[in-house]
């Protein structure tokens, strides 16, 4: 059982980074990364490194100290980087250079600022000897070593009825797949923006890059984020976003409309026009995130087709009209026969559950 960061093996981290796990290992990773914001934190200054390293260059002439000792200050820089609201780590180092910094190795700083980081570290030291290896089993060019442009691999994630997910992006980002959606998105991002294509339902938790936008792709539309978080509900070619944190901008590559959104807001789309930003209560749109059911206004046969994809079951209408029926609601429990007798309540008809079959009359 994973408790704590320190508990995972580094090279269980590099086989994540690398999607090199079994699903069974995937979905023990994925549920002690939902345990905790800090592990989520933790874990995509990780994959942050991990992108940084592969953009670096192959050194000329391997020297151990040197570059181990470039590496801890460039790791130094990175957490810094991600703990500047607290300003722990700069304030700290500052006040060691003031006092005696060139009588003190590099190590003496790597030890006292990256206790908590210990995982990370050895994730680190990883990376390196890679990048050593690699340059003892090359051939160098006699004049200079131009490297070759890499080549992204794409990969496809897809959820079942029934299923969730969460997946870590090579940026330190996070996508939380609901069920029955698709996810494809690379390896590593470019280094001009982040791009991904998505199809279902997703919770977006996006890395702020003020110089490299992140862009997802529903259809013919899409949103475009620099750092902040919100959902996506992308079924039948109608688009829905709504902000939880932050601001994004919708826009149809067929036209030079747009929509600007900002934190507590939702777009939708009927056809390719986006509505006007509507004020909303972000919990009712991001109720399954809690495994909660949520509708506003939502047509009865609506209703029934997220129930079949949440709970994996079929559902059989005996009374065509009553489809139309809206229903407006927040469902605290998990219990579907619970959410099927208030929902039959609300918009007066009965139902009878068979298994894996209901039927509605």
């Amino acid at each position: 059982m994973i408790k704590t960061f320190q508990d995972l093996e580094p090279q269980f981290l590099i086989r994540v980074l690398k999607n090199e796990v079994t699903e069974e290992e995937k979905e023990v990773f994925n549920k002690w990364l939902e345990s905790n914001d800090e592990h989520k934190e933790e874990f995509g200054q990780i994959a942050l490194l991990w992108e940084k390293s592969a953009k670096l260059p192959t050194p000329l002439a391997p020297d151990l100290n040197l570059e181990w000792n470039k590496f801890q200050i460039k790791l130094l820089e990175e957490i810094s980087k991600e703990n500047r609201q607290k300003r722990l780590i700069n304030s700290d180092f500052q006040n060691q250079t003031k006092s005696n910094v060139s009588n003190q190795p590099v190590e003496k700083f790597f030890s006292v600022y990256f206790k908590k980081y210990v995982v990370i570290t050895r994730v680190a030291a990883l990376i390196l000897i890679s990048l050593i290896a690699y340059w003892f089993l090359s051939k160098p060019l006699p004049v200079q070593n131009i490297p070759e442009k890499r080549e992204t691999k794409f990969y496809e994630f897809i959820t079942n009825r029934g299923e969730k997910a969460t997946i870590p992006l090579s940026d330190g980002s996070i996508v939380y797949l609901n069920a029955d959606s698709k996810l494809t998105y690379p390896q590593f991002f470019d280094s001009e923006k982040r791009y991904l294509k998505f199809e279902g339902e997703g919770y977006f938790l996006i890395k702020h890059e003020s110089n490299r936008p992140f862009i997802v792709q529903t259809g013919n539309k899409f949103t475009v984020v620099k750092g902040t978080e919100f959902n996506i509900k992308f079924r039948k070619n109608k688009l829905s976003v709504v902000v939880t944190k932050g601001r994004v901008i919708l826009y149809n590559q067929d036209s030079s409309k747009f929509v600007d959104l900002v934190k507590g807001q939702l777009s939708f789309t009927n056809g390719d026009d986006f509505s006007a930003p509507i004020n909303v209560d972000t919990k009712l749109y991001t109720a399954w995130r809690m495994n909660k059911l949520s509708f506003v206004e939502t047509p009865l046969e609506e209703v029934l087709e997220e129930i079949e994809r949440v709970y994996n079951v079929n559902t059989i209408c005996k009374n065509k009209k009553i489809l139309s029926r809206t229903l407006t609601g927040y469902f605290d429990s998990n219990s579907l026969d619970e959410i099927l007798n208030k929902i039959s309540l609300a918009l007066d008809f009965k139902f009878q559950r068979k298994g894996g079959k209901i039927f509605i009359f």
